[in-house]
């Protein structure tokens, strides 16, 4: 007999694997508009740690990591938020 929690735990995949897809989407075309509007102005890179040839590209990069520290800060934020969510999920339990 599966546990009050299954069909919950369905739609909290269904939910993360929705997020994967729309994110992956999401990311390559912004990082392709950024890599696009890139060459298309011509000028020197923004990236200061980069000095070859192909500048566009390293502006993609470093917009990617700047990307990922935002995404990184925001999921440290929420981690204090599922343990409240878990602590109501027990008081709940025992006051049931």
């Amino acid at each position: 007999m599966a546990h009050a929690g299954a069909p919950r735990d369905g739609r909290v995949a269904a939910v993360a694997r929705e997020a994967l897809v729309l994110g992956a989407g999401t990311g390559s075309a912004l990082i392709g508009a950024f890599l696009a509007a890139r060459e298309g102005a011509g000028s020197g890179t923004i990236n200061p740690l980069y000095a070859l040839d192909d500048a566009p590209f390293s502006d993609a990069f470093l917009a990617m990591v700047l990307a990922l520290i935002v995404a990184l800060i925001a999921a440290l934020g929420l981690r204090g938020g599922t343990k409240a969510n878990k602590q109501s999920e027990q008081y709940a339990k025992e006051k049931a």
